[in-house]
């Protein structure tokens, strides 16, 4: 199969991380999952001053670490799927830092997204709105659930105009829209297969 790396990407609750897994097992590869746990969340949901910057930096150490890290780990696997794409982390970065802490943050990102290949396939999931908050309310505590979906709901609309703006984060792209079960999953991994093969 000619794509060896696989992001799949939309708004938080949307079902990322499971759609990874799956795929992944049905296509005999490895995952890349995203860290959830940082330790300036709860000050950046308190509001304390540059807390914003501290979190973001955390996320983007992360997903440098994990990405580069699968690089050598993808030699000995055919397909990577990822449940995120490297450049979202901007996104939340220009919502959540101010012009200052961008400056700082996007000379760090250029730094480090060099190093980062763009995945050979996207898939974008979206939700509706009301079965993404409730997903999040069912996930965290309420205060965090709902500053969580604020901002989901942002940054789902900041990626979803760029994924249909044809912005370059893959070579192919796909577009699903509502939760998917089994059925769509299986026909999602046959139309991965289909174009692949061209």
């Amino acid at each position: 199969m000619p794509f060896r790396s696989i992001a799949i990407d939309g708004p938080i609750g949307v079902g990322k991380s499971a759609l990874a897994e799956r795929l992944a097992a049905r296509l005999d590869g490895s995952t890349i999952l995203e860290e959830r746990e940082n330790p300036f969340l709860a000050d950046f949901y308190a509001g304390r001053a540059g807390a914003g910057l501290q979190a973001q930096l955390f996320y983007l150490l992360n997903r440098h670490q994990q990405q580069t890290a699968q690089r050598q780990a993808s030699l000995f696997s055919q397909v990577t799927v990822c449940d995120y794409v490297f450049d979202k982390d901007k996104i939340f970065a220009y919502l959540n830092l101010d012009d200052n802490e961008l400056f700082i943050y996007q000379r760090l990102y250029d730094l480090l997204a060099a190093d980062i290949p763009s995945p050979d396939l996207v898939i974008y999931l979206q939700a509706p709105t009301e079965v993404l908050g409730a997903r999040l309310r069912a996930r965290a505590a309420l205060r965090e659930a709902e500053r969580g979906h604020q901002v989901g709901e942002r940054s789902g609309i900041f990626f979803r105009r760029a994924f249909e703006q044809g912005q370059s984060f893959a070579q192919h792209a796909f577009g699903c829209i509502g939760l998917l079960g089994n059925v769509e999953r299986i026909a999602l991994v046959g139309e991965i297969r289909r174009a692949a093969r061209g």
